[in-house]
């Protein structure tokens, strides 16, 4: 698995704490 960016962690954590689904499409 590669390693989060930073921008990844942020939508990642974001994602968290409002209970939905992280969104990474926008990072590939």
């Amino acid at each position: 698995a590669k390693s989060l960016s930073s921008a990844e962690h942020r939508e990642a954590v974001s994602a968290f704490f409002e209970k939905r689904t992280p969104d990474f499409t926008q990072f590939e």
